[in-house]
């Protein structure tokens, strides 16, 4: 492959639409500028794992990342098919962080909890409540009606989360599915 990288180059984005073209493009930057920063989009997550893990141990100063399409997309259909709602979503190392809109009544594990209890570290946590009635709430938590959104940030820990209400919740994909589920 005729892959020419020069040293002033700092970023390689290898997203054609062949995970090894990626891989071979990727390792051929690094190979040339070792301090490079390598992004990849990669179509097996298995691929994608042991692509990240051979390139962070071959060039250990390169900043390098690779994502799944279906890695970065998946919170916003996760989260729609659990009839909640994404507010954003970011890539922390190989998981991805939700932040969502959930309505207390939904979900068991949060229902007449306080703040403190609701809280599962490692899992999800609740680090905000929405103050405003449900009648005249914005069915999108992200785009409020006019005034802005009632958020409590960082409530009480003693606050007891009512059915009616609703609350943001930072937790991955997998641990999100888990608060509509009945076990602790």
């Amino acid at each position: 492959m005729g892959i020419r990288v020069t040293h002033r180059a700092q970023a390689l984005p290898a997203l054609s639409s062949d995970d090894s073209t990626d891989f071979e493009v990727a390792s051929a930057g690094c190979a040339s500028v070792p301090e490079l920063r390598a992004v990849l989009r990669l179509f097996d997550d298995d691929f994608a794992e042991n692509v990240y893990l051979t390139l962070r141990d071959s060039y250990p100063e390169a900043r390098t990342r690779s994502r799944r399409v279906a890695y970065l997309s998946a919170p916003a259909f996760a989260s729609a098919m659990m009839d909640r709602q994404v507010i954003g979503a970011l890539a922390a190392g190989r998981e991805v962080l939700v932040i969502a809109a959930v309505d207390v009544a939904r979900s068991p594990r949060l229902r007449g909890t306080t703040v403190a209890d609701a809280h599962r570290p490692g899992l999800w946590r609740v680090p905000a409540v929405d103050l405003a009635p449900p009648e005249l709430r914005s069915p999108n938590l992200a785009q409020p009606r006019c005034g802005g959104p009632e958020l409590l940030r960082s409530p009480p820990a003693d606050r007891v989360l009512v059915e009616g209400g609703r609350v943001m919740v930072a937790a991955t994909v997998r641990d999100l599915g888990l608060l509509g589920s009945r076990a602790s």
